[in-house]
């Protein structure tokens, strides 16, 4: 309320505030200091018999209570948030464990399918996390598709069955409305003792790191460091999504190769039979398809009526590419599924 508000209505205006559990009321009160306003504030802490019973106080500390453990969920998973990490958690030190967890490839789920598809994968994984954790323990969601748990007192020996555990279940559980989405976590963790916690999360992400090179396994502490250094060309493709490329043409295939082999592991097929063949054999481990019309054998058309047929048009993203432009070509590829078409020559900007 403005100075001159109060003045006019030469009244009293008062408020509650809160600090942690207590309750304070406010009085704001007009006064005149030769003859210059100002506005007097005095502050009253309340108690079981102060202005209210004690039943109407716990109500109150209740409210609070929600109030602030509202404030410190994520809205989308349940699970604690940034914040709260912020606040409460930092730079707290203690013997724990300490982890970070990574979604592999969740800017590709939302991306090709959808934002609702990438929630509902965050979803499944703290379900599936919370399955295996206990009441004191804690998990955060640090990061858009990183999370961080904490696990006070926990031997080495449980705590890195207990991770390999998650990672297993989390593998084996499907995402509802997605079910050929195939989920994968990496995670690193460390035990840490006199340690903030936010020194622990510094090495825990470097080891969070070093499993997307070792899928089928957590990383933690204790665990030989040798690995790290071993056949890293051999590893480095496992981080690449699959990309297969449907093509006749020889020339087209090695381009496209050349351009995304960077980034992207990299199959291809010569015609819509052996695109067919491609789908059996690594099903929803194929990001994208980069798909030609004009085939021998099976063209585009007959592939993309197949993938209706068997319901991989929704998990499975196609571009199409091809130096067909007519209309109805176009809005056919549209019509079967195809969530881009590139008319070819391209840009290799628009592809990569």
């Amino acid at each position: 309320m403005h100075i001159y508000e109060i003045a006019e209505r030469k009244k009293q205006a008062a408020k509650l505030e809160f600090l942690d559990s207590d309750i304070f009321q406010v009085f704001s009160r007009y006064v005149e200091v030769d003859g210059k306003p100002y506005v007097m504030e005095m502050l009253k802490k309340l108690d079981e018999d102060t202005l209210i019973d004690a039943v109407g106080y716990g109500k109150m500390v209740q409210k609070l209570s929600v109030y602030n453990d509202k404030l410190y969920r994520d809205a989308l998973t349940g699970a604690y948030n940034r914040r709260y990490y912020e606040d409460e958690i930092k730079h707290v030190k203690g013997k724990a464990g300490v982890v970070i967890l990574d979604v592999d490839d969740f800017k590709l789920y939302n991306d090709m399918r959808g934002h609702h598809a990438g929630d509902m994968a965050l979803i499944t994984v703290v379900e599936v996390i919370r399955q295996y954790i206990r009441k004191t323990d804690k998990l955060i969601r640090y990061g858009g598709d990183e999370f961080l748990l904490l696990l006070p007192e926990i031997d080495s020996e449980n705590f890195a069955r207990k991770l390999n555990k998650i990672k297993k279940k989390i593998a084996e559980t499907s995402v509802p409305g997605y079910e050929r989405i195939k989920l994968s976590v990496s995670i690193g963790g460390v035990s840490a003792t006199e340690e903030t916690v936010e020194e622990a999360v510094q090495r825990a992400d470097k080891r969070m790191y070093l499993a997307k090179m070792y899928k089928n396994t957590a990383m933690v502490e204790g665990m030989d460091q040798k690995i790290a250094e071993e056949d890293h060309d051999e590893h480095t493709d496992i981080l690449k999504p699959r990309i297969l490329i449907v093509d006749d043409s020889k020339i087209n295939r090695e381009l496209l190769t050349e351009i995304l082999q960077d980034k992207y592991q990299i199959i291809e097929a010569e015609n819509g039979n052996e695109c067919v063949e491609k789908l059996k054999k690594y099903g929803n481990d194929i990001a994208l398809i980069l798909l030609d019309i004009v085939m021998p054998k099976m063209d585009g058309f007959a592939v993309l009526e197949y993938m209706n047929q068997e319901q991989w048009i929704g998990d499975i993203p196609v571009i199409v590419i091809s130096g067909e432009d007519s209309e109805e070509y176009i809005w056919r590829a549209y019509e079967a599924g195809a969530v881009d078409y590139i008319r070819r020559p391209f840009d290799m900007r628009i592809v990569y």
